[in-house]
């Protein structure tokens, strides 16, 4: 793996003795922190995100196409399977998402073990992935073993010094700006990569999703408790600096992003980003610009400095 890493600035191409001391890495990764401790830089703060197991289970059936998985499953069992009485997959246009995650969800152990049979590489997005990326010191059949993930849960929390919880991104960064003494403007972003139309999901669903995916909403419900305590340890002044620090993003997308503009990713049609201002300033491009412009600016200025 550290063949594929940009050595630190001032370092030549193969030096790997001297891969260290990395002021930061924001690419994605499993949480390996014995490994990550040999190539950070002493007192590297760790931050990781989490989400509501049901949003991000159904975010990842829809971006790395489950439903098709389905298929392929049903046409290679030469069966079909009939949804509501009259339903069928393999799923055609006149199938819904929703068929697709029900029918997943109502033998979900056969369709992820199809996953893997299918050599699909996202298999492990199938379930419990945010525990998979985060606890790996344990198996897939580990994450399953209830006592071991609630002793994993602990030792995360001790290891990594912040959580983002997506559902409370702001109290989130409000939180982790007062934890490692950042400014506002070290928090400020522009949201991209978004998807513009997302399933509405019943209750029902989303609690079997949750029930599926048992370790991440264990994860979730600690991380999301956790948050709270520390909003509540915050003092009264959470509220006034939660709502300053909204009227800025307000004001940076305005001064940086064209208006009512959406530019589409080539990762997914139907995901969209804002589209920088043309007289977007350098501050602008590094907090609104597309990501990969701005790693193309990071390691454009890594290769300058090699030896």
């Amino acid at each position: 793996m550290i063949k594929k890493l940009l050595p630190p600035l001032g370092v030549r191409y193969g030096d790997f003795d001297k891969y260290r001391n990395y002021d930061m890495s924001t690419i994605h990764a499993r949480f390996y922190r014995d490994i990550f401790d040999k190539y950070m830089a002493n007192g590297t703060h760790y931050v990781t995100s989490v989400r509501d197991p049901a949003d991000q289970w159904e975010s990842a059936f829809h971006q790395f196409n489950f439903r098709r998985v389905i298929s392929k499953a049903v046409n290679g069992h030469e069966q079909m399977v009939i949804i509501n009485s009259s339903l069928k997959v393999p799923f055609n246009k006149g199938n819904s998402t929703l068929d697709a995650i029900n029918e997943f969800l109502r033998k979900p152990k056969v369709y992820h073990n199809d996953l893997k049979q299918l050599g699909e590489v996202v298999w492990h997005f199938g379930h419990n992935s945010q525990m998979f990326d985060l606890s790996t010191d344990l198996t897939m059949d580990q994450i399953q073993n209830e006592t071991l993930v609630n002793i994993t849960i602990n030792k995360l929390i001790h290891e990594l010094d912040a959580f983002i919880v997506a559902e409370y991104f702001d109290e989130s960064l409000l939180v982790m700006k007062k934890t490692f003494c950042l400014t506002f403007t070290d928090i400020l972003y522009v949201s991209q990569n978004k998807r513009e139309l997302k399933n509405k999901l019943p209750e029902t669903t989303r609690t079997k999703i949750r029930d599926w995916n048992r370790a991440d909403t264990l994860l979730y419900s600690r991380v999301n408790e956790s948050l709270w305590k520390k909003i509540h340890s915050y003092g009264p002044d959470f509220q006034k600096d939660l709502k300053y620090f909204k009227n800025l993003l307000l004001e940076v997308e305005s001064n940086c992003s064209l208006p009512l503009h959406k530019r589409p990713f080539k990762l997914n049609h139907k995901t969209y980003g804002k589209t920088l201002k043309p007289s977007a300033s350098l501050f602008c491009k590094m907090v609104a610009g597309h990501f990969a412009d701005i790693l193309k600016r990071v390691v454009d200025k890594q290769k300058s400095q090699h030896i």
